[in-house]
């Protein structure tokens, strides 16, 4: 392919302090939020291992075939 030999379109705007801040901002809140999500996606995840497990105990108990 050939290079272009025509005026330049491209253009550069400079980025501010207060843009570079805003961009700062919103990726950080990003990142917290998906921290958020998979802590919470965790403390699900063990809250329902330790639900099923308490179900099988009660179950076990009820049918009376638990553990002395």
């Amino acid at each position: 392919m050939s290079e272009y030999k025509g005026e330049e379109r491209r253009t550069h705007l400079p980025l501010t302090d207060e843009m570079m801040d805003a961009i700062a901002e919103r990726a950080a809140k990003r990142v917290l939020d998906n921290v958020y999500r998979e802590v919470g996606k965790s403390l699900l995840h063990k809250f329902m291992w330790a639900l099923g497990v308490l179900g099988v105990a009660i179950a076990m108990w009820v049918s009376g075939k638990a553990p002395s």
